[in-house]
């Protein structure tokens, strides 16, 4: 009997090898804690982290967040540059309505 090559195995020498670092790191990340790679892939981009491993876990997202992220994402790059620019400025908006509405509460 010959047990599975080890994740470290197949991403340095194995199948994986030909990966980037970073699919390497989700995928890692992904395998080791079902949800993980997501979680730190979100938390990479919007803590400016150059290494989503050194993010502590108190500080990662939480899975609504991190689903939250991914579907706004997937919904952005499915617009035109017009749409885009469209959103941006109903985003505004509502940022600018609600700093508004509380200072003056």
């Amino acid at each position: 009997n010959i047990s599975p090559p080890s994740l470290h195995h197949h991403f340095e020498n194995g199948d994986g090898k030909s990966l980037s670092a970073n699919t390497k790191t989700y995928l890692f990340n992904e395998i080791r804690s079902p949800g993980g790679g997501a979680t730190r892939l979100v938390a990479a981009a919007f803590c400016d982290a150059k290494d989503s491993t050194t993010i502590p876990p108190d500080q990662l997202p939480s899975p609504l967040e991190v689903n939250f992220h991914l579907k706004m994402t997937y919904f952005l790059t499915s617009l035109t540059q017009q749409q885009t620019d469209e959103f941006a400025d109903i985003l505004e908006t509502i940022v600018d309505v609600e700093k508004k509405a509380f200072v003056f509460s």
